[in-house]
């Protein structure tokens, strides 16, 4: 192998190793996106019923319509996982279409609550 064959291999080896860590940082990150923006969500049942849950969506001053579609994501995702069924009944004031949404941030989070509906 000729020294330029040699030359002309490294650069191209470190080329392709250079181009793999590039390739990562185009990856999207880990969460839901909607509006634009990225959420983190958790969605758990509340107390011993599993029907009842609660949702939270982190960083959610990013953008209000946001919230509320990661939220109602969540929720549907939550009911249909554990009852096969995407009905949920919100508790008062506590479900995305609430008008005062804005007033429920603490700590740049928004929790939903409600009660999936099982089949009868």
């Amino acid at each position: 192998m000729t020294r330029m064959m040699k030359l002309t291999t490294v650069v191209l080896l470190t080329s392709l190793v250079a181009s793999c860590g590039a390739v990562q940082k185009l990856k999207p990150k880990k969460g839901l996106y909607f509006d634009g923006q990225r959420y983190r969500v958790r969605a758990q049942k509340v107390g011993d019923e599993r029907e009842e849950f609660q949702a939270t969506v982190s960083k959610a001053s990013r953008s209000i319509e946001g919230t509320r579609e990661a939220g109602r994501h969540a929720s549907v995702t939550y009911c249909i996982n554990n009852y096969g069924r995407s009905d949920i009944e919100w508790a008062e004031g506590q479900g995305p279409d609430d008008e005062n949404i804005e007033q429920r941030i603490v700590n740049d989070q928004v929790t939903f609550r409600g009660r999936c509906k099982a089949w009868s």
